[in-house]
């Protein structure tokens, strides 16, 4: 992963508000000039390069060329958890930092989510997938005891050379009365089930 994060080219500023509005519409968004600006104010979207034209020529305001996806990520990310936009603004800052572990809380593993998104937008994969199971068991004379069971698993057809099998295919359980957050886990991955996922396994 990290010979990965080395190898992602810098956005460069290029689009202007028409072009990202343009991008938007084919990923099934219709927005306005202003709702770019409230959504880079709270850092949904990356700030764009602004600077006067000088004498009659107005401003120039161009964006990233990924502003598109981080737009598609925020907003999917925001929907399919329902969750407030200074929170997805938080998770993007994770998701931005680059490396990062997922099974250290629930933010981080919707950071990878909102990732997933953007890469989706701009018809990309990641090299990884995460594979969760949630589970319910029942001991003799006792409560229900929830689990869920986090995984990562290559995607065959992007595996770098140096790629580590050994450190993704080390599963993690979280289990009730021993992960904090649980709750949050749980709530946060069953809304993603019923919104991403087909079928008894769960990717993203």
């Amino acid at each position: 992963m990290k010979d990965l994060i080395e190898k992602v080219k810098k956005p460069e500023y290029k689009l202007t508000p028409q072009d990202v509005i343009d991008q938007l519409s084919s990923l099934g968004f219709s927005v306005k000039p202003k709702t770019l600006q409230r959504r880079y104010q709270d850092e949904l979207i990356p700030r764009p390069f602004i600077k006067g034209g000088g004498r009659g020529k107005g401003t120039i305001v161009l964006y990233p060329d990924d502003t598109p996806a981080e737009f598609y990520a925020s907003e999917h990310l925001k929907d399919k958890l329902g969750i407030s936009l200074k929170e997805v603004a938080e998770i993007r800052q994770i998701a931005l930092q680059g490396w990062l572990n997922i099974f250290e809380s629930p933010k981080n593993f919707a950071a990878l989510v909102w990732l997933a998104f953007k890469a989706k937008a701009m018809g990309q994969r990641l090299p990884v997938i995460v594979i969760w199971r949630r589970e319910r068991k029942s001991s003799l004379g006792g409560a229900d005891e929830r689990t869920i069971k986090l995984e990562l698993a290559p995607l065959a057809e992007s595996i770098l050379d140096k790629f580590s099998f050994m450190e993704v295919y080390n599963p993690v359980t979280l289990t009730e009365g021993e992960t904090p957050n649980f709750n949050e886990w749980w709530k946060m991955l069953a809304k993603l089930e019923t919104n991403i996922a087909q079928g008894g396994g769960s990717s993203v």
